[in-house]
């Protein structure tokens, strides 16, 4: 029996079959260099880890991951992606520190939280918005209520006018 040949978008065959997981493989890590450039052209600085994720604003370190599909995504399935993923976004992180603290999926599946270790490391996983896993582009975001500690520092600032 053959393989069935990749299909383009009209359906014609467009080339040999490919395997799902080579190509999943090969789509995650062009992710991976993506944030790779992306930390080197200074968008995101990582730092070094040496503790155990303690310090500053839980929320500040949480992602909302969307879009996932049911009965296939799982909890482990997302530490998996996204340790590997920012180990090599991260590549100063202290090695027994692994970048997911917590996965939090949601009752239905078809979301969960992730809690990461720093805030750097959240905003670089947002960066990686529209991967494909098992198919779907996944949705990853800041959860609601989140505030840009930034913004929120200014808008607490007393002013000096009076």
């Amino acid at each position: 029996m053959q393989a069935p040949e990749q299909l383009d978008q009209q359906g014609k065959g467009s080339g040999p079959p490919v395997d799902p997981a080579i190509a999943q493989a090969e789509r995650q890590r062009l992710a991976q260099q993506w944030v790779l450039q992306q930390q080197t052209s200074g968008v995101a600085k990582p730092k070094e880890i040496i503790d155990d994720g303690g310090g500053g604003d839980k929320k500040n370190k949480e992602i909302y991951v969307g879009n996932l599909l049911v009965g296939i995504v799982t909890a482990d399935t997302l530490k998996q992606l996204f340790d590997s993923s920012l180990a090599v976004a991260f590549p100063n992180q202290n090695p027994l520190f692994k970048p997911v603290i917590h996965v939090q999926m949601a009752f239905d599946l078809k979301y969960a939280f992730i809690q990461l270790r720093t805030e750097e490391m959240a905003a670089a996983a947002i960066q990686l918005s529209g991967m494909e896993l098992c198919g779907r582009p996944m949705t990853i975001a800041r959860p609601s209520g989140w505030a840009d500690p930034s913004s929120v520092a200014v808008m607490e600032a007393p002013d000096a006018t009076l």
